[in-house]
């Protein structure tokens, strides 16, 4: 509750926000004749975050960053590389972020996501099976 308080006016600021708990997305929908705008407003967006961490005494991890394209065009996620500014750090665009624990591809798919969840769950399985003699029925 005091966090949604205190990132409340930051949040009513970015009309393209979501957030959820400590989490913030940014997200933009435009076509590739828009791609100059698009990188204007966006920084113009991350410039205003940064002010306000400032001027809050929030530091924002511009290494936790994500930043990503989704798109049909192969060249469409090379317009915006090294041109995205996030304080002083340029941000990389990734082939995949992870929002909340869900890692999402720039093909909106899950399958590195579902991996990683498959590997995970053979790993407990794995420990289980080593420890059942000194488990009970």
């Amino acid at each position: 509750m005091l966090w949604n308080i205190y990132f409340n006016d930051l949040l009513r600021s970015l009309p393209v926000a979501s957030a959820y708990a400590d989490d913030c997305t940014v997200s933009h929908t435009y076509t590739s004749e828009e791609t100059a705008n698009v990188i204007d407003a966006t920084n113009r967006q991350l410039g205003d975050i940064t002010a306000w961490g400032r001027r809050w005494q929030v530091k924002f991890a511009a290494e936790k960053t994500q930043a990503m394209v989704i798109a049909r065009s192969r060249e469409d996620p090379s317009l915006l590389e090294g041109k995205l500014k996030f304080g002083d750090d340029t941000l990389a665009i990734k082939n995949s972020i992870n929002i909340l624990g869900v890692e999402v591809d720039s093909r909106l798919r899950f399958d590195r996501h579902l991996e990683t969840v498959a590997r995970r769950a053979s790993l407990r399985v794995t420990l289980l099976r080593r420890v059942r003699h000194l488990l009970g029925r």
